[in-house]
């Protein structure tokens, strides 16, 4: 009787996010953010997978069809994404009945609330989702719960197969935001928890590392194969070193173009600077903020210094040297940006560690409750991770719920950590796992009972 319950009630949350997946589609259609155009282009600072899945489509169906038909395989995506997790996380932790409902719920309010409010578009004052939108995002966050759910099961179960599964979305992720790497990492922590406790050790750890170095090389030459194929030149996609840069640049001084011996590289600094702090971005601005604050203001201060104070400095530097190429103009960004950012990192190393940590902080606020800037949403992000934590040490006996908390923790710290070293914590970088971290509070209150029998 309670299968069959369940079976309707995921019967009954596939079909009701179809429904609604089909009615934003027929008021919005296809949705497109200024980021879509780069990668309809197949801009060379954009990763290639999902440029590549979209020129798949436009080659087979053509110019004016492969947008909707790009949407409607996102919702197809995203459809299956949350039936495949919510049937197998449900079942394998013994959610049943109304709990179901609430994982669905939780999913609902990540795709249909969660998702427009914070992240991606508004069209004519209506805010629409991921899924219908010609965005990485798209994918990413289905794709991220198909990863996620296997690598929960791989390590619950200790199963290879869903470990290689697990390994294979990293991978598909990796290549469509380099943002979504550390799911590589993650997958191979699980790995080594695996090897180790199983009966061939040495073998199984030597595989795992294998496998994990196979993953990064195959993304290298993924991405040189398909930059050779599209822009005729052995790379990887461009303009992380200015993405970088931008935060290691809103901590210097005016002084810093002393330390620079190049005179263009001083000229270019010089203009950055002085662009930057007459507009009110930069460190010196303010140097007095608190811990969350500097963060707040390294977010309002980072495109602007990415784009128009640099943009604006490198854009003189093109003319001097007459590099007329996109290409190459942006292989010349990342180049002087890389040069100028070993020198101020030196010199401003506890400023730039004053952004980060602050910077992640937003970050796991963001993952949890969206809002950094609210006090409320810190005091409720305090509580819900000191109530997370508590978890952790009474399923401490429970193996498959400890290794779900343990999972999400690492998958969390992993995103968090690697996105405040180059850009910062928008929302829309961090909601990932919003649902998988939720989703632990209702697995542990479904087997509560079984914590009490274990002690």
């Amino acid at each position: 009787m309670e299968n069959n319950k369940g079976k309707y009630i995921h019967i009954f949350g596939v079909t009701v996010f179809s429904l609604t997946f089909i009615i934003l589609l027929v008021i919005y259609g296809v949705c497109y953010t200024p980021d879509s155009y780069g990668y309809m282009a197949m801009d060379i600072i954009r990763e290639p997978l999902y440029p590549l899945f979209l020129a798949i489509l436009r080659k087979i169906f053509g110019e004016g069809i492969y947008p909707i038909l790009a949407v409607i395989l996102q919702i197809l995506l995203a459809i299956y994404a949350v039936f495949s997790f919510c049937k197998n996380i449900t079942k394998r932790f013994n959610i049943k009945g109304k709990y179901i409902v609430c994982v669905y719920f939780l999913m609902y309010i990540y795709y249909f609330m969660a998702l427009p409010l914070y992240i991606i578009i508004k069209l004519d004052s209506l805010l629409v989702t991921a899924p219908l939108a010609i965005l990485t995002e798209g994918i990413t966050y289905s794709l991220y719960l198909l990863y996620i759910k296997s690598l929960i099961l791989a390590g619950c179960d200790k199963d290879c197969k869903n470990l290689s599964i697990a390994l294979c979305y990293a991978v598909l992720m990796s290549l469509t935001r380099a943002g979504l790497m550390p799911a590589i990492i993650a997958t191979v922590i699980v790995g080594l928890y695996i090897a180790i406790t199983s009966n061939s050790k040495l073998k199984k750890t030597i595989t795992v590392f294998i496998a994990g170095a196979f993953a990064f090389g195959f993304i290298f030459v993924f991405e040189n194969l398909y930059f050779l194929t599209c822009h005729g030149r052995l790379m990887t996609h461009t303009y992380g070193q200015v993405t970088a840069f931008s935060n290691i640049m809103y901590t210097s001084d005016e002084s810093d173009k002393n330390k620079l011996e190049d005179e263009n590289l001083k000229e270019t600094f010089v203009d950055t600077y002085k662009e930057m702090y007459e507009n009110g971005y930069g460190y010196n601005v303010e140097p007095d903020l608190n811990l969350i604050e500097r963060g707040m203001d390294i977010e309002k201060a980072h495109d602007y210094i990415k784009f128009t104070a640099f943009g604006n400095a490198i854009y003189k530097e093109y003319g001097k040297l007459n590099i007329t190429d996109e290409v190459e103009k942006s292989i010349y960004s990342d180049k002087i940006a890389r040069k100028l950012s070993k020198v101020l990192i030196k010199t401003h190393i506890g400023r730039w560690l004053e952004g980060y940590i602050s910077l992640c902080i937003q970050g796991y606020i963001r993952t949890v409750a969206y809002a950094p800037q609210s006090i409320l949403m810190r005091i409720f992000t305090l509580v819900i991770t000191i109530l997370y934590f508590a978890g952790l040490f009474l399923f401490r006996k429970n193996k498959d719920v400890l290794i779900y908390l343990l999972i999400t923790l690492i998958s969390i710290l992993g995103i968090v950590l690697s996105t405040s070293l180059v850009i910062m914590c928008m929302t829309r970088y961090m909601v990932y796992n919003f649902v998988v971290f939720y989703t632990g509070f209702i697995i542990m209150w479904c087997n509560r009972k079984d914590r009490i029998a274990m002690k």
